[in-house]
């Protein structure tokens, strides 16, 4: 049985050393872009990142981020660290898709890195553009972190309530549409608390107030108010309802999902896979860990029809938490299926990864 655990986790510590290898290597190609040198000469200055709040952005976090990676100046201790997201966002994927049973799943892990990838709407804008990163996958590091301990909540796992309350305050400060949908996620969560389960009612407001408080620091940022007057959104703020719906529904959801839309196909073939092996879990199983995680990745995409500028790459997090069905899935399925969806993916991630980085070392991001 050790020897069991033993090699689990050390096949667990080859994939992440693996995965973090190649991010460590796509990180280094990819050259500074012009906001990062921007970030650079704003610096660690608090005085200069409240100018910064008051002026321009409300994300904090993402700007202080920005700045502690590009302070580093050397651009290996900058890839160093903007790799880090790259091997935590698969593991607390395997981690949440496996909750029930408590395992971690090595494919999960290469499966979920694989298709991060490969399905990303802008992966170099989203993971190697260093204020991207910061902007897109840092954020969503914290905000799946947050979901994490959502699900630790719900099968009351023990968790220190100052990380809680740490956790739940920087996924508030994340980027509008992640916070926004948590927010709308939290407080479904604490209702259903109130309502039947008493007893973690206490731990989940714990949670839901730093990130309302998270939120409201982030969206009613003055910076955003003088964004929004911009010239360049003129065109979209004359938009009636109507017309800012139509224009979010037949222009910009597409070119967010472009690369995205075929992971919501896999989820149905995975789950009719699932169901002609009968092998279905419990109703409320497919609800916390297939069905819940859709609709709030849907959601996630549609609140943007609030904002004048919704690029492809803001639909990152979305795509990171439809990543949960997908490993919960596959780990329900026969070990074969599982196998072979690893090396399918495999051979498409080998050939497309030498592109890839041929057009980061050149800044094609």
């Amino acid at each position: 049985m050790n020897n069991i655990v033993l090699k689990k986790n050390l096949g667990i510590i080859f994939a992440l050393f693996s995965i973090y290898q190649i991010s460590l290597a796509l990180n280094y190609v990819t050259p500074l872009m012009t906001d990062d040198f921007t970030y650079m000469k704003l610096g660690t200055n608090l005085v200069a990142h409240y100018n910064h709040y008051m002026g321009w952005s409300g994300r904090v976090v993402a700007d202080m981020i920005s700045t502690l990676i590009l302070s580093l100046e050397e651009k290996n201790f900058m890839s160093l660290a903007n790799a880090i997201p790259l091997i935590t966002i698969p593991l607390l994927i395997c981690i949440i898709a496996g909750m029930k049973e408590s395992t971690i799943s090595i494919i999960g892990i290469f499966v979920a890195f694989i298709f991060y990838i490969l399905f990303n709407p802008s992966l170099g804008q989203t993971t190697f553009w260093i204020v991207g990163s910061a902007n897109y996958l840092w954020t969503s590091m914290f905000a799946l972190i947050f979901i994490l301990i959502l699900y630790f909540l719900y099968y009351e796992i023990e968790i220190n309530k100052y990380f809680l309350i740490v956790i739940s305050l920087l996924a508030g400060c994340s980027n509008e549409s992640t916070a926004i949908s948590l927010v709308m996620l939290a407080a479904i969560f604490s209702a259903y608390a109130f309502f039947y389960r008493k007893s973690i009612f206490y731990k989940v407001m714990t949670c839901f107030i730093p990130l309302l408080l998270g939120t409201i620091i982030l969206v009613a940022a003055p910076g955003n108010r003088n964004r929004l007057t911009n010239p360049d959104f003129s065109a979209w703020r004359q938009l009636g309802i109507i017309g800012k719906m139509e224009l979010h529904i037949f222009d910009r959801i597409p070119a967010m999902l472009e690369n995205t839309y075929q992971i919501y196909l896999l989820i149905t073939v995975f789950f009719l896979i699932m169901v002609l092996q009968k092998n279905k879990p419990k109703k409320n199983e497919l609800i916390i860990f297939v069905l819940a995680p859709v609709v709030l990745s849907i959601f996630m995409v549609a609140i943007m029809v609030a904002s004048p500028y919704s690029p492809p790459r803001a639909a990152n997090m979305s795509l990171i938490v439809v990543l949960i069905p997908i490993i919960y899935l596959l780990s329900r399925v026969h070990k074969s299926i599982s196998v072979i969806t690893l090396v399918i993916s495999a051979y498409y991630f080998s050939n497309y990864l030498p592109l890839e980085y041929m057009n980061l070392s050149k800044g094609l991001i």
